[in-house]
């Protein structure tokens, strides 16, 4: 029995080499994706890089969840979701606008023609192009406008351009990691 894996491993600013999970990897008709989890360890030990493995190493609990950058990001793809789906509409509703011509006699029944419902989700390109800071970040369109998720482009530029926009929130997230006090205990007596 032969058994063939194929595992991404990624590095980003000199850091390490971080295994990502088959969990966080998707195919589509655009190419392949990354789900940022940012809340992973691994994700977080692959975007802060070399310039950040030490406030990483202090962190119990690593997450970039809280940080204004990734809400950013979130909001980014939801106003590009929300744009191509307009234009869907706008472009299905000029184009079903013609019910006369259904109806040879153009009386009542033309009236009571309904326009075509438009499946959004099986019209919208995979891919929103979205500028984040002035460079531009290609990521997955959402499943659906209540599912907002990160999904980026597995190319070099793209996984660089948007680790460097969140990486941008690790001081804000994890800065105060070693300035944690410890909690003090009272000896029994």
């Amino acid at each position: 029995m032969v058994e063939i894996q194929e595992k991404l491993l990624l590095a980003y600013e000199g850091g390490p080499l971080v295994p990502i999970p088959e969990e966080f990897l998707f195919s589509n008709t655009a190419g392949k994706f990354l789900r940022l989890r940012v809340s992973h360890a691994g994700i977080c030990k692959l975007i802060a890089g070399n310039k950040y493995s030490d406030l990483f190493k202090q962190v119990r609990n690593p997450s970039l969840s809280s940080g204004p950058n990734y809400k950013k990001l979130l909001d980014e793809i939801q106003t590009g979701y929300h744009r191509q789906a307009k234009q869907l509409l706008a472009s299905a509703s000029s184009g079903s606008a013609g019910g006369e011509d259904f109806f040879e006699d153009g009386g009542e029944q033309a009236d009571k023609v309904r326009p075509k419902k438009v499946l959004i989700k099986d019209d919208m390109p995979p891919i929103l192009e979205l500028m984040l800071d002035g460079t531009p970040i290609k990521v997955a369109t959402p499943p659906s406008f209540r599912n907002m998720v990160a999904s980026v482009l597995v190319e070099e530029t793209n996984l660089k351009n948007c680790f460097d926009f969140l990486s941008k929130d690790i001081p804000n997230c994890w800065g105060d990691a070693g300035e944690q006090q410890k909690r003090k205990y009272r000896k029994k007596s």
